[in-house]
């Protein structure tokens, strides 16, 4: 969720969030360091997208595929907010 006080803008691209660049931030996160916990790689990737002064709540929804035999998936469901 983005402020509400600040209107997207199409001539000035700092009042929208850039998508792509936080997904390759994202990848940048996962390849830089090896995760053991979802916890821990979701309060990096806050802690990243929380860097952008547009965002004022993040609900983050992460899976591990194909870890346990009887799942397709294990994962968490997080959401957090600037105070």
């Amino acid at each position: 969720m983005t402020n509400p006080y600040v209107l997207p803008n199409n001539k000035d691209l700092n009042s929208i969030l850039n998508y792509e660049e936080i997904v390759n931030q994202i990848e940048k996160i996962t390849y830089l360091r090896h995760h053991e916990l979802l916890e821990d790689l979701a309060e990096n990737i806050f802690k990243m997208i929380f860097k952008n002064k547009l965002v004022i709540k993040i609900n983050l929804k992460i899976e591990k595929l194909d870890i346990l035999k009887k799942t397709k998936s294990v994962g968490i469901e997080v959401s957090k907010s600037k105070v």
